[in-house]
Parts: structure tokens; C-alpha cells; sequence
């Protein structure tokens, strides 16, 4: 459907506009007593505005990092219903099907990627090995292009999904304290691809847009090629600079790298290094988005966080994890890793690249996305999509997370 388009971001509708105004959401949705959303925190041990919203049903609180607290609050709301997206509250749920009974309309399980026997066998796996006889739950999606419903399994269309307690998600948060072994899924859980916006059209374009970040990021980590890079002291955006001087005098190097692969996004990757001091050694973030200067400024806040913030760790804690691989079990686990001092080499082998400019690094940005998508959400989607498609990536199933509490807010998943 034909969504304006805000003149200022072709990725928002101009209707996303009271989702942030100021105060608005805090007004319909906050209140200790009853929620949805419990309180508002502000932390003080970052360089930046940054607000967290408390919901209890969701697994994580939401964050909001902007120049004032009054732009982070709606934010930091949003992200939070975001999470909520991630259970079956009120979506259908297929149980017990094999791939070989639901073919006809079902994503093939083996499309996203299997493990090794090594892997499967090793006993930190959290995931088990599947056939097409395998019986599965199943939850319903969208091809992109033609709409046609489509079935995924459970796991990768909601990924706090859980078959020990299936629909029972009382039970299910009970039990957080399962260790390795205990579970029954398919696949490794992830939120990547999961995201909020004023409309289906506008998730699901934001969706795309954090895939083919956290792909890119992937693909040039594994590659360990030098790749591009934007000299910090050209960047033209104040908020930038004032977050590049702020690392450097943490005792930082700041690199911001190109780090787009097959999809032709704006896409980087800012890898921070130590130069007074062994430990911490690195630290990275990744930004996207249709404006380089946004994606920049992004991956800036989150690395400026991580200098600004004391180690919560022990070097002792981690340096068994650089001997032995299979002690990392959680996300966390692969930041800690590579502050180790024996890592920096293998987290700078992306360095010494070609010396870009921003502009020259991201041509047209944002006024290509801005020009596609004719004054419409719709049409910046339909941009996107297509650039993922000349990349090869042919098919697109989008899950609609919303429930009822989304579409009250205003907000889809």
C-alpha cells in the first residue's frame, strides 16, 4: 500500500512521526503498576543520551541512543515491543509436521544452513540434527514478491520459541536456567531480521536493511581481506567527530571501514584498537542504513559505549576461550575474545585497505534510495528487495510478528 515517505528518510513514513513524538508513547504506555511497559531508565556511564525500557514479557529491555533523552525514550519503547515480537503470542503454530508433509508450501529447513557431525555431537550444542521425516513446528509467512503464504519453521520465524514449552511461555521464562543439552531446536536462536517500524512495510524494510548488515559484517570477518576505509577526520557529521575524539582519547584507534559485500548497501564496520594498552585490544560495531552519515554515527555510539563502560570481565575469564573454541556459547562470549592482546592480529588482518571518502565510499547515498522510492515506503522496500535479489538471494518470506499489543501501540514487527 502506498505509504508516504518522510522527505527526510525514505525509510520511515512520514506516519511513523507520532511514534516518536515526544512523550507520546510514554503517555499510553508506561505505568509501574501495570505496564506494558514497567519503567524508563536512564543510564549515566555513557558518553550519549541513553534510555531502557523495562517490559517483563519481553527478554531484554529495549534501548534508545540518541543526543537527548527525549529523542531516546520512544526508542527505547519501540525496541522493546520489538523483543515482544520475538514468542507466538497470538500467531498459529503448525506442530508435529514433517518437511516432507508440508513441502508443497514450506521454506526447506536445510536452506538455512546445517552443522557438522562434530558440531552436533560436542556437548555445548544447543540445536539437534534434522531429515525431511523430521517432525517440526511450523509458522506461517509471506513470500515478499508474490504474498503466496509460506510456511518456516517455528525457531527462525519467532526465535524465542521453544519446543520443551511450545505456546507456554509462563514455563518457558521459568526455566531460564536450562543448561547446554536441555533443548530440543532446530536451529540457533537469533533476533537478526527482527524489527519495529510505524508499519508492516516498514519493519520489514528495516528487516533487510539489519540482515544485510549483520551479513556483510560476517562475510568480511571470515574473508580477513583489507577492506576500504574512511579516514575518521574527513566525516563531515558533528555528532561523528565529537564520537571519534571521544574514543581516541580513551586510548583508541578508530577505523571505519567499507564493509558492503554482495548487497549494494551502505553498510560499515567500525573496528576500534587499544594503543596504550594491551587489554582491552579491539572492539567492533556495524552500521547500516540508507544515509552513510546515519550508519556511521551508529556504529560509533555502540563502540564509544563499550571504551566509555570498564570491562565487566576478568582477561583470566576469557583467555581459556582462545585456546579452546568451543567454550564460546553465547554472542557476548565473541566480543570478549577479541579484546584478548593474542586476537588483535587476526581482528586487524581488515586493515590496510584503500583511503575513501564517505561519499566516494557509498555514491548517491541517500538520495538513490530517495529517488526509488517515488515519495513511498513501499517503493524504498521494493528498491531493497531488488538489490538483494542481484546478490542471488531470490526469495524472500517475511513473518509478521505483531500481536495485539503491537497493533494498539501502533507498531508492527
Amino acid at each position: 500500500r502506498p505509504l508516504p515517505a518522510s522527505p527526510h528518510d525514505p525509510t520511515r513514513g512520514t506516519e511513523g512521526s507520532r511514534l516518536v513524538a515526544p512523550g507520546a508513547l510514554r503517555r499510553k504506555l508506561v505505568d509501574a503498576r501495570f505496564g506494558p511497559v514497567q519503567t524508563i531508565m536512564r543510564e549515566s556511564a555513557v558518553p550519549f543520551a541513553m534510555s531502557m525500557a523495562l517490559n517483563l514479557d519481553a527478554p531484554a529491555m529495549g534501548h534508545g541512543r540518541a543526543r537527548t533523552f527525549t529523542e531516546t525514550e520512544p526508542v527505547a519503547i519501540i525496541e522493546a515491543y520489538e523483543r515482544l515480537g520475538g514468542f507466538p503470542f497470538e500467531a498459529p503454530v503448525l506442530m508435529d509436521r514433517s518437511t516432507e508433509q508440508v513441502r508443497e508450501h514450506a521454506l526447506a529447513p536445510a536452506s538455512f544452513g546445517t552443522l557438522t557431525e562434530e558440531q552436533l555431537a560436542h556437548p555445548s550444542c544447543k540445536v539437534r540434527p534434522f531429515t525431511e521425516s523430521t517432525a517440526m513446528d511450523w509458522v506461517w509467512g509471506h513470500d515478499l514478491d508474490t504474498g503466496v503464504p509460506t510456511l518456516v519453521p517455528a525457531e527462525i520465524g519467532f526465535f524465542q520459541y521453544e519446543y520443551r514449552y511450545r505456546l507456554n511461555r509462563h514455563r518457558a521464562r521459568a526455566d531460564k536456567a536450562a543448561g547446554p543439552g536441555r533443548f530440543r531446536k532446530f536451529f540457533h536462536d537469533s533476533s537478526s531480521g527482527c524489527a519495529a517500524g510505524a508499519s508492516l512495510e516498514e519493519a520489514a524494510l528495516h528487516s533487510l536493511l539489519e540482515l544485510a548488515e549483520r551479513d556483510a559484517f560476517l562475510l568480511a570477518w571470515h574473508r580477513a581481506a583489507p577492506l576500504p576505509a574512511v579516514d575518521p577526520d574527513t566525516l563531515t557529521d558533528p555528532e561523528s567527530r565529537a564520537l571519534v575524539d571521544l574514543v581516541r582519547a580513551r586510548g583508541f584507534d578508530v577505523h571505519v571501514l567499507v564493509a558492503t559485500q554482495d548487497i549494494a548497501l551502505p553498510i560499515v564496520w567500525v573496528l576500534v584498537v587499544n594503543r596504550v594498552a594491551p587489554f582491552p585490544a579491539t572492539y567492533s560495531s556495524g552500521g547500516s542504513g540508507a544515509d552513510p552519515n546515519t550508519a556511521v554515527r551508529g556504529a560509533l555510539r555502540e563502540v564509544a559505549q563499550l571504551v566509555t563502560n570498564n570491562a565487566e570481565w576478568e582477561r583470566a575469564d576469557v583467555e581459556p576461550m582462545a585456546d579452546d573454541p568451543w567454550l564460546l556459547e553465547e554472542l557476548e562470549h565473541h566480543l570478549r575474545l577479541y579484546t584478548l592482546p593474542q586476537n588483535r592480529e587476526r581482528a586487524t588482518a581488515v586493515l590496510g585497505g584503500p583511503r575513501v571518502t564517505l561519499a566516494d565510499a557509498f555514491p548517491g547515498w541517500p538520495d538513490t534510495l530517495r529517488r526509488a522510492a517515488g515519495g513511498h515506503v513501499k517503493g524504498a522496500l521494493d528498491h531493497v528487495r531488488g538489490l538483494y535479489a542481484a546478490a542471488g538471494l531470490d526469495r524472500v518470506v517475511l513473518v509478521d510478528q505483531s500481536t495485539r499489543e503491537h497493533r494498539d501501540a501502533g507498531i508492527a514487527v
